[in-house]
Formats: structure tokens, sequence, C-alpha cells
């Protein structure tokens, strides 16, 4: 395996990526790029927002070959099925100890995607407790079509 990554600024922005080249000696038809590019910026006001763009070279652009990909998918082989993808995050700090952030994740290649709202609250120096919801949406056969609506309670303790 091979990789390569950057990290660094673009003006006032964050600017990142990050790319691997998986190899296989036994097998060269499975060879695959991965790679991440992205920008991070902080707005004035608390508001903070993020933009990735992913490219899966061992996935498929073509939904109709989905189901060849799904066991792995739920056996925790890989983390996604098809091939390019957008995500973007926008958060807001409501007040010192509140945080807000609704995020974005759409599959390129066949338009499905999840939408995702999350509340924080710094409970404790070393506590945060959260709240949040996340919906699919998608045509019939998508990547994210298959999955319903989500909501979650959480509890982080560092220490």
């Amino acid at each position: 395996m091979l990789e390569v990554s950057f990290a660094g600024n673009l003006f006032d922005a964050g600017f990142r990526g990050e790319a691997i080249y998986s190899m296989n000696e036994n097998d060269a038809d499975s060879n695959y790029v991965r790679g991440i590019i992205g920008m991070d910026y902080q707005f004035p006001h608390n508001i903070y927002a993020m933009i990735e763009y992913q490219y899966n070279g061992e996935g498929t652009p073509n939904k109709n070959v989905y189901l060849n990909y799904f066991s792995r998918l739920m056996n925790g082989e890989i983390q996604n099925v098809s091939r390019n993808y957008l995500a973007m995050m926008v958060s807001y700090q409501v007040h010192a100890l509140v945080n807000s952030s609704l995020t974005s994740i759409t599959n390129l290649n066949d338009g499905s995607g999840m939408i995702g709202f999350s509340l924080g609250y710094n409970a404790l120096q070393d506590m945060n407790l959260g709240l949040g919801t996340m919906f699919f949406y998608g045509g019939m056969g998508t990547e994210y079509s298959f999955y319903a609506p989500a909501f979650y309670l959480s509890a982080e303790y560092y220490f």
C-alpha cells in the first residue's frame, strides 16, 4: 500500500487531502486508489463549515451491481459501495456549552444520500451529551435508499 497526504492553508481556509493505492500482488485486478480532498473554514459568529470529496476506486459507479457489494458493507469490510461522494457540514456554536451541526453526504453516482442534524451539550468538563437524527434519500436501488431514518442519544466521557 502506498499513501500520500498533505495539509495546509488555501488563503484563510484549511486545505487537506490524502490518497492510498492498495496493491494485491496476487491479484492485480483488485488494486485500487482511494482519496479524499477537503477544505474547512471558521467563519465569524461561531459558524464552521467543511466540504470534502471522496473518490473510492474500490467501489462501483453502477448501482445495478450494488448487491454484489452489500455483504461486504454489512460485514464492515468496506465503508462505501459507490465511487464518488461529497460531504458537507456546517456547525454553529449556540452557546459556549451548546453546539449544533447539519451534515450531508451525497453519493454523486446515484444521487442518494444522508442528511443529519445533531445538538451537543458540554454537561461537565470531561463529558458531552448529544442527540441527533439522520434521514436518508434516494431512488429505488440507490445506496442510501435502504436505510431507515435514525434518531440517537450519545454520551462521551473523556479521561
